[in-house]
């Protein structure tokens, strides 16, 4: 039996900070939260109540990771792979002492601090309510296939662990998710999606699935489109709040994030993602609903669409909505922000909304709706600092100091 080895968790991928911004964008910022909270607040004092939900009897069971060995044996150990068999069926992983107890109701499955679970092939498909407390350990699949698989049956919460070394023909290298997926803390890094026509190198949110990111990165995965995250049209909401996707890459589109379902960027970073050749998009492909808030999207690589590339055209009814955010300095043939219409027809931009706001790179000139948005910057460079760790969760970047966005004059010209 392999005894568990302490490792050091990679470093390389650092934290997300709070952004150093200039005084009239931050109060902005803060006059827009205090709004949201004293909305609830003046809710709850006009008559609107609060429903007190009484806790779950289902006792849940804590099963213990107790060797990094991928197997399947009644051998008095408990692996990986039969903690998730155990939490799927309710069932020990044997009858010696020391195996995977039995799984009941939402089950958590702790892995020791800091190892290393190499596998042998895929773990088996996620069908119920399971999480995975890492304890900064790392799940690497070392490709012989994707990661994790969840079932529209199941939901995987994921805190403190990194996937790694996955590898499919088909979509979701990493994780490939039709049920409930939640990181918190997590890092989903170097995996890779078909070539051919694999979307979602790190995850794929499929048809009916939803996914929510914290505090996590995704990075250096790889795929057809959708380097980092891809998501289906008739998904779930994906929900990416104080998270990083940086340095993926895609053939044709989305080299950090495809969306073409629902999907949200708050306080995050897309970062150092690429495109191939006439691919579009390198930083984000929507052609779903999309609103980025708060966010910076800069460094990215495409020929088309650098940093944030739109498909406005009717079949798509794509949304994009940025606000408060930063799209620029980033490294392109056409433009930082790009649109198109997917019929052949004559581009539609109406898909695309301000919410005000923005320091903005070369845009389209067919774009327009900035025209008319006085709170925002467009045409900008040099806004940013290269990506690093400022101090959150993630790396980020600072603002530099002859940024617009630290400029109180500018905005107040504005």
């Amino acid at each position: 039996m392999q005894t568990l080895s302490q490792t050091t968790p990679d470093g390389g991928i650092g934290r997300v900070a709070r952004r150093p911004v200039g005084d009239s964008m931050a109060r902005r910022w803060a006059a827009t939260w205090r709004r949201s909270v004293g909305a609830a607040v003046c809710a709850l004092a006009t008559g609107g109540s609060i429903l007190l939900t009484a806790p779950s009897l289902a006792h849940a069971a804590a099963i213990t990771v107790t060797t990094a060995d991928d197997v399947a044996a009644d051998d008095g150990a408990c692996s990986l792979r039969e903690a998730m068999i155990a939490a799927n069926s309710d069932t020990s992983s044997g009858a010696s002492a020391g195996e995977c107890v039995a799984g009941s109701g939402a089950d958590t499955i702790v892995l020791p601090a800091a190892t290393t679970f190499l596998l042998t092939s895929t773990l088996p498909q996620v069908i119920t309510a399971v999480a995975i407390d890492g304890n900064d350990s790392t799940i690497d699949a070392d490709r012989t296939g994707r990661v994790l698989d969840v079932a529209s049956t199941g939901s995987l919460t994921i805190d403190a662990t990194t996937i790694t070394g996955g590898e499919t023909t088909g979509h979701g290298g990493g994780i490939l998710n039709a049920g409930v997926v939640t990181l918190t803390g997590s890092t989903v890094i170097d995996n890779i999606a078909g070539a051919d026509s694999g979307r979602g190198g790190g995850i794929r949110n499929s048809d009916g699935g939803s996914l929510s990111l914290a505090d996590s990165v995704v990075a250096d995965n790889t795929a057809w489109a959708g380097g980092g995250i891809s998501t289906q049209a008739l998904a779930g909401p994906a929900t990416i709040e104080r998270s990083t996707i940086s340095g993926n890459s895609a053939t044709i589109g989305g080299g950090g994030l495809l969306n073409e379902g629902t999907a949200a960027l708050v306080n995050s970073t897309v970062s150092g993602n690429s495109v191939a050749g006439f691919g579009w998009g390198g930083g984000v492909f929507n052609s779903g609903d999309l609103t980025v808030s708060f966010s910076t999207i800069s460094h990215n690589t495409g020929e088309n669409g650098g940093g944030l590339m739109v498909n406005t055209g009717p079949i798509a009814g794509a949304t994009t909505r940025l606000e408060s955010s930063i799209v620029t300095d980033n490294v392109v043939i056409t433009s930082e922000i790009s649109a198109y219409n997917d019929t052949g027809m004559p581009p539609v931009f109406d898909g695309i909304e301000t919410g005000g706001f923005n320091v903005l790179g070369s845009i389209e000139d067919t774009i327009t709706v900035y025209d008319d948005d006085p709170t925002s910057l467009v045409d900008q460079s040099d806004v940013v600092e290269p990506l690093a760790d400022n101090g959150g969760a993630t790396e980020t970047h600072a603002i530099t100091t002859a940024s617009p966005a630290c400029s109180t004059s500018e905005w107040r010209r504005k």
